[in-house]
């Protein structure tokens, strides 16, 4: 029975020398997986602050569209205000002389744009 459990020393050093071999190999995939981790922690962070950027550029264009839509706005208010003015003054002038009535016409548009 122990004869059994010898290894002959040809095959033990071919082990040894396999394990040697093994770790080596560990070890430098080890030091490739740290510089690769390393290099996935610079991108990420990288991506982290241009993701910031992004977002802050996003949101500007998000307050000047909010800001061009108010712009819009006004301007339909003021072509609205325009537009019911000049029939005001088209029903007065209907109605009378603006000279001999009293009625001074006032032109508003150009002022609010």
């Amino acid at each position: 029975m122990d004869e059994e459990l010898k290894w002959p020393r040809k095959e033990l050093q071919s082990l040894a020398a396999r394990i040697e071999e093994l770790e080596q190999t560990n070890q430098a995939q080890s030091a490739t997986i740290m510089q690769l981790s390393g290099r996935v922690n610079a991108n990420n962070e990288e991506a982290g602050d241009k993701l910031v950027k992004l977002e802050a550029r996003v949101a500007i264009v998000q307050r000047a569209q909010a800001e061009t839509g108010r712009r819009d706005e006004l301007d339909k208010l003021v072509e609205s205000i325009g537009q019911r003015l000049e029939q005001a003054e088209n029903r007065m002038s209907e109605m009378g002389s603006p000279s001999t009535d009293g009625f001074q016409r006032v032109d508003i548009r150009g002022r609010f744009e």
